[in-house]
């Protein structure tokens, strides 16, 4: 996978990864082709149905902070021009989904309009760092956000928390959002009236 990843020719626009088997380690070398600038032109990113865990997640996620529109490490830049990133079934957690914001807060992934998070058990947790991401201006061009089957509304330790939802869904800076995909959390019973308090 090293090898083939660091032979990426630098004209993509679309890299499909999902469904390889790769690990954090992969993550690595994509980290440095990405963090080089030499897939400047890239509009697509799926990683998706890839054991990468939080750790690979993370490194991901600071090698897109760290990428630019340059080849050139030494000039590095606008930010690249991501605008698809798919992460549905990576393991992320609410630590991958931090490192994730952390990247977004540093605002050299402004052009990302759809991101799919969906079955990654992010938890109560993960959302609120995602929501704060998106308040502090990190994802201004967002327009279909996939957050299915994470226990959105729930710590770890299954306790309910509906407080990264109501951060999510209270936000100034989704002015642009078309598309949320909330479906299969477990959000019975009474935890459906804070939508419409929102």
């Amino acid at each position: 996978g090293g090898i083939i990843l660091s032979s990426l020719p630098s004209t993509l626009r679309c890299l499909d990864l999902s469904g390889n088997k790769l690990h954090r380690d992969c993550m690595g070398t994509l980290s440095a082709v990405l963090s080089s600038g030499w897939l400047s032109s890239l509009l697509t990113l799926d990683v998706s149905d890839n054991p990468l865990g939080p750790s690979g997640v993370s490194a991901l996620s600071r090698a897109l902070s760290a990428s630019s529109a340059s080849a050139s490490p030494a000039c590095p830049g606008d930010p690249l021009p991501l605008e698809t990133l798919k992460l549905k079934r990576t393991f992320a957690r609410a630590e991958g989904v931090r490192a994730l914001s952390n990247a977004l807060k540093a605002k050299r992934l402004t052009g990302l309009q759809s991101v799919d998070l969906g079955c990654n058990d992010l938890r109560s947790e993960g959302l609120k760092s995602l929501a704060s991401a998106a308040d502090a201006g990190g994802l201004p061009r967002m327009k279909s956000l996939f957050l299915n089957e994470n226990f959105i509304a729930y710590d770890y330790m299954l306790t309910v928390d509906t407080g990264g939802l109501l951060q999510l869904f209270s936000s100034f800076h989704l002015t642009e959002l078309e598309e949320l995909d909330i479906s299969d959390n477990s959000l019975r019973g009474d935890m459906g009236r804070f939508c419409s308090e929102a």
